[in-house]
């Protein structure tokens, strides 16, 4: 199971169009990964005051009721841009440090060829929402019988 960032951006992009709604975020309550989260709920309180969405608190809490957050021991400073804030924070968790994004065109920082940016000499992977769409779905399996 690995544990991903979700970038506030990517929030946005699943409130205009509710594909992303079901084929990123709501991929999260089976269980398979996790969204990484700081200690002190910053990242979270993002997602919460994105657009004063109804749907994003009612999702937040179905993550936080199927322990679909896991907390990362990462102090973020609030001074710093929403950007390296999700960042460090996908930089803090272990192993594989991936964020998905709206777009990797939005990134203020320099992207690699490869979507990665690099932050404290760490690597960070970027995944757009159809990249992430793609690879949290591929792992989902639907067991269909003909009862005809």
């Amino acid at each position: 199971m690995a544990t991903i960032t979700v970038a506030p951006s990517m929030i946005r992009a699943a409130i205009r169009n509710n594909y992303y709604l079901q084929r990123v975020l709501f991929t999260f309550l089976l269980g398979e990964h996790k969204i990484a989260q700081d200690a002190d709920g910053l990242i979270l309180k993002h997602y919460r005051d994105v657009e004063n969405s109804e749907m994003i608190y009612c999702w937040t809490k179905l993550m936080t009721d199927t322990e679909g957050f896991e907390v990362i021991n990462v102090k973020l400073s609030e001074s710093e841009p929403e950007e390296l804030q999700f960042l460090h924070l996908s930089r803090a968790t272990k192993g594989y440090h991936l964020a998905i994004v709206d777009t990797v065109q939005e990134m203020t920082l320099p992207v690699s060829p490869m979507n990665t940016v690099m932050i404290d000499n760490e690597e960070v992977e970027l995944k757009n929402k159809d990249e992430a769409a793609r690879f949290l779905n591929s792992h989902i399996s639907v067991n269909m019988q003909n009862y005809y």
